[in-house]
């Protein structure tokens, strides 16, 4: 069964996302860099594996719309609830087109083409689930070969505990879970400054736009 990966991503409108950074930025550049990690992930991805785009908002919305005929996307809604709902109701909609769910955030300049292909040769080899935890607690990808859902329910999510939680949820279980080295998701500028080196390696454009706007002026 082959993987699909599902990018949950809001959609950028000032003030709504990024909240964490806005103090530190404003809440104009703070959407800007919600755009900006968005676009350097499908670029990343784009034409090495099916993706598919979980939006917050209409397909029709300017920068969706951008991004969907750019990158020649599949777009779905996601439906109401907490995120654990909403994760279970994309994880659920791949696997009822036979494809084995890789879900992923926005905000990780660490996901590329070769950490998707290891989450998706652990699956291959048998695992239950594949996390990619993040530095803060959460997790920036998932990967599932089952349909158990009970790891999606009881998390706070937002807290620095999700992947603990969810990994505990998986133990209750029985779900084997094959754990990678936690990378860094970028909430605040302090993030970016500690993956300045990797930005510069891969030359993320809008990224790397962004901050030469946003974070160097003067």
């Amino acid at each position: 069964m082959s993987v699909l990966v599902q990018v949950f991503a809001k959609y950028p409108q000032a003030g709504s996302v990024k909240t964490r950074m806005i103090p530190e930025v404003g809440d104009q550049a703070a959407c800007e860099l919600q755009m900006a990690l968005l676009e350097d992930l499908l670029w990343r991805l784009h034409g090495s594996v099916d993706l598919e785009l979980w939006g917050t908002d209409s397909a029709a919305k300017a920068r969706y719309k951008s991004l969907i005929s750019k990158y020649h996307l599949g777009f779905r809604r996601q439906c109401e609830g907490d995120l654990g709902i909403r994760m279970e109701n994309a994880c659920a909609s791949s696997f009822r087109r036979g494809r084995l769910p890789i879900l992923v955030g926005a905000d990780c300049p660490a996901i590329d083409i070769d950490l998707i292909d290891a989450i998706a040769e652990e699956l291959d080899f048998g695992a239950d689930a594949v996390m990619v935890p993040a530095k803060d607690g959460g997790y920036v990808a998932l990967g599932l070969s089952t349909k158990n859902y009970q790891l999606f329910r009881g998390i706070d999510w937002g807290s620095k505990h999700v992947a603990d939680q969810t990994l505990e949820a998986m133990f209750k279980t029985g779900l084997e879970c094959a754990v990678f080295e936690p990378v860094v998701d970028i909430d605040h500028v302090k993030d970016i400054k500690k993956i300045q080196k990797q930005l510069d390696e891969t030359r993320d454009a809008a990224m790397c736009e962004w901050i030469d706007e946003y974070l160097k002026q003067g």
